[in-house]
């Protein structure tokens, strides 16, 4: 697999200026009803960008994000570099990686509610939660395999009927949890 940066970033909960994103970018960030979702989307979008100048040598105004509204996001011109977002509670975490797919999520590791995991866990996996006895150590493991869950799945791979993230169809997958921000759990996938 090729090179993998990853980059915490602050979300402030005023809206950073939006004068560094693309027209696009702009468009979609002022579509966002929500003041925290749109601080969300555009700090990003803002430190992507900053990550990627700094990975590919360019000048940030020169790196181009494209891709839907509901969907990752991509470098134009860069087909062959993955990058992933994800932010939470005033914090977040960009990745991008040379030659492979990437995904990369956080969650506030205080986090107390998750879907149930009939609805997102094999059956071996929840007997391993179940397992567990201290609560607490079972949560933080239910919360370090729902945050992997949620980078394999933006890594590009596909959610199979149970809701369980299964890897694609091109090569090996990789999961680690990365010690980035003290007080949330960072999980990062990296698939070539």
């Amino acid at each position: 697999m090729g090179a993998v940066a990853v980059r915490p970033f602050h979300v402030d909960q005023a809206v950073p200026s939006t004068t560094r994103l693309s027209a696009d970018e702009r468009r979609r960030a002022a579509r966002i009803a929500h003041p925290a979702a749109r601080a969300r989307f555009v700090s990003g979008r803002l430190a992507l960008r900053d990550l990627a100048a700094d990975v590919l040598g360019l000048q940030p105004d020169s790196v181009a994000i494209e891709g839907p509204d509901h969907g990752p996001p991509r470098l134009a011109g860069h087909p062959d570099v993955g990058v992933s977002i994800a932010a939470t509670r005033g914090t977040g975490v960009v990745a991008i990686a040379l030659a492979a797919r990437v995904g990369v999520d956080i969650e506030a590791a205080d986090r107390r509610a998750l879907p149930p995991t009939t609805r997102w866990c094999t059956p071996a996996e929840q007997a391993a939660l179940a397992a567990v006895p201290s609560a607490s150590t079972r949560r933080e493991l239910a919360l370090r395999l729902w945050s992997a869950k949620e980078a394999r799945y933006k890594a590009g791979t596909e959610l199979a009927p149970s809701g369980i993230a299964e890897p694609g169809s091109a090569g090996a997958l990789e999961v680690s949890w990365l010690p980035l921000v003290p007080g949330y759990v960072v999980a990062l996938a990296v698939a070539e």
